[in-house]
């Protein structure tokens, strides 16, 4: 449970470096980074909700790996992207 939570706090705070980056950045929004961090996040939130009022036992995990997948392809999409000013 402990692991659930560490896992919970480096997402958020994940979370709040990706939106911050993407702001700062316009084209990340446009090049559909947050949709993806979106999704993922909905993901996970969905696989808490489950494991919160145990909808369907044993099957959080999918949703909580689902959720990291997307979450972590929409920050890569996010910070791979350059600076204005910097492109070559």
């Amino acid at each position: 449970m402990v692991f659930l939570n560490v896992i919970g706090i480096l997402m958020t705070l994940g979370a709040a470096l990706v939106v911050l980056k993407s702001f700062l950045l316009w084209r990340g929004i446009l090049r559909g980074g947050i949709f993806l961090f979106v999704l993922g996040f909905s993901f996970f939130a969905l696989g808490f909700a489950i494991r919160i009022f145990e909808l369907f036992p044993n099957s959080d995990l999918i949703f909580f790996a689902m959720g990291a997948a997307f979450m972590l392809l929409g920050a890569k999409k996010v910070f791979s992207l350059n600076p204005r000013g910097t492109d070559k």
